[in-house]
Protein backbone atom coordinates (compact mmCIF):
# COMPACT_ATOMS: atom_id res chain seq x y z
CA UNK A 1 0.00 0.00 0.00
CA UNK A 2 1.48 2.96 -0.92
CA UNK A 3 2.33 5.79 1.84
CA UNK A 4 -0.99 8.39 0.48
CA UNK A 5 -3.47 6.43 1.05
CA UNK A 6 -2.18 4.82 4.45
CA UNK A 7 -2.32 8.38 5.64
CA UNK A 8 -5.81 8.85 4.16
CA UNK A 9 -6.81 5.48 5.61
CA UNK A 10 -5.54 6.62 9.00
CA UNK A 11 -6.90 9.91 9.21
CA UNK A 12 -10.19 8.61 7.92
CA UNK A 13 -10.09 6.02 10.32
CA UNK A 14 -9.08 8.80 13.66
CA UNK A 15 -11.87 11.00 12.40
CA UNK A 16 -14.69 7.90 12.52
CA UNK A 17 -12.97 6.76 15.89
CA UNK A 18 -13.43 10.31 17.11
CA UNK A 19 -17.26 10.16 15.97
CA UNK A 20 -17.50 7.10 17.36
CA UNK A 21 -16.07 8.14 20.57
CA UNK A 22 -18.96 11.34 20.55
CA UNK A 23 -21.54 9.37 19.39
CA UNK A 24 -20.91 6.32 22.84
CA UNK A 25 -20.78 9.81 24.78
CA UNK A 26 -24.05 11.27 23.74
CA UNK A 27 -25.39 7.64 24.14
CA UNK A 28 -23.90 7.38 27.71
CA UNK A 29 -25.49 11.21 28.70
CA UNK A 30 -28.78 9.46 27.07
CA UNK A 31 -28.67 6.49 29.36
CA UNK A 32 -28.08 8.92 32.47
CA UNK A 33 -30.95 11.07 31.72
CA UNK A 34 -33.18 7.44 30.66
CA UNK A 35 -32.08 6.54 34.06
CA UNK A 36 -32.66 9.77 36.10
CA UNK A 37 -36.23 9.39 34.35
CA UNK A 38 -36.76 6.05 35.35
CA UNK A 39 -36.27 7.47 39.16
CA UNK A 40 -38.13 10.11 38.77
CA UNK A 41 -40.94 7.87 37.59
CA UNK A 42 -40.60 5.47 39.97
CA UNK A 43 -40.96 8.20 42.79
CA UNK A 44 -43.97 9.83 41.06
CA UNK A 45 -45.43 6.15 40.66
CA UNK A 46 -45.12 5.92 44.47
CA UNK A 47 -46.21 9.49 45.50
CA UNK A 48 -49.25 8.81 43.58
CA UNK A 49 -50.29 5.37 45.21
CA UNK A 50 -49.70 7.05 48.62
CA UNK A 51 -52.37 10.52 47.34
CA UNK A 52 -54.41 7.05 46.16
CA UNK A 53 -54.42 5.82 49.86
CA UNK A 54 -54.77 9.16 51.32
CA UNK A 55 -58.14 10.12 49.38
CA UNK A 56 -59.48 6.74 50.17
CA UNK A 57 -58.96 7.53 53.63
CA UNK A 58 -60.61 10.78 53.47
CA UNK A 59 -63.41 9.03 51.48
CA UNK A 60 -63.93 6.58 53.79
CA UNK A 61 -63.98 9.11 56.86
CA UNK A 62 -66.54 11.19 55.12
CA UNK A 63 -68.82 8.31 55.01
CA UNK A 64 -68.64 7.72 58.61
CA UNK A 65 -68.60 11.23 59.62
CA UNK A 66 -71.83 11.72 56.96
CA UNK A 67 -73.45 8.43 59.12
CA UNK A 68 -72.84 9.69 62.27
CA UNK A 69 -74.53 13.11 61.26
CA UNK A 70 -77.51 11.73 59.83
CA UNK A 71 -77.77 8.79 62.68
CA UNK A 72 -77.50 12.50 64.81
CA UNK A 73 -79.68 14.36 62.94
CA UNK A 74 -82.19 11.51 63.33
CA UNK A 75 -82.11 11.25 66.98
CA UNK A 76 -82.48 15.16 67.05
CA UNK A 77 -85.44 15.43 65.25
CA UNK A 78 -86.90 13.02 66.97
CA UNK A 79 -86.24 14.53 70.29
CA UNK A 80 -87.68 17.97 68.93
CA UNK A 81 -90.87 16.14 67.83
CA UNK A 82 -90.99 14.75 71.56
CA UNK A 83 -90.47 18.31 73.22
CA UNK A 84 -92.93 19.90 70.89
CA UNK A 85 -95.33 17.12 72.06
CA UNK A 86 -94.61 18.05 75.44
CA UNK A 87 -95.17 21.66 74.56
CA UNK A 88 -98.42 21.35 73.44
CA UNK A 89 -99.72 18.94 76.20
CA UNK A 90 -98.31 21.92 78.53
CA UNK A 91 -100.03 24.60 76.64
CA UNK A 92 -103.31 22.59 76.26
CA UNK A 93 -103.41 22.22 79.61
CA UNK A 94 -102.46 25.96 80.65
CA UNK A 95 -105.14 26.68 78.55
CA UNK A 96 -107.80 24.33 80.13
CA UNK A 97 -106.67 25.74 83.53
CA UNK A 98 -106.56 29.82 82.33
CA UNK A 99 -110.36 28.60 81.27
CA UNK A 100 -111.16 27.09 84.52
CA UNK A 101 -109.90 29.80 86.89
CA UNK A 102 -111.72 32.30 84.14
CA UNK A 103 -115.34 31.03 84.63
CA UNK A 104 -114.91 30.30 88.42
CA UNK A 105 -114.00 34.06 88.70
CA UNK A 106 -117.11 34.59 86.46
CA UNK A 107 -119.02 32.52 88.48
CA UNK A 108 -118.20 34.42 91.75
CA UNK A 109 -118.19 37.48 89.98
CA UNK A 110 -121.84 36.97 89.03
Amino acid sequence: MDRELREYLDRHFDRLEERIGALADRVGAVEERMGALEDRMTRTEVAVEEIRDQVRLVAEGHNLLYGAICRHYDEVRDELRFVQSLLKTWNDLVTNRLRELERRVREKAG
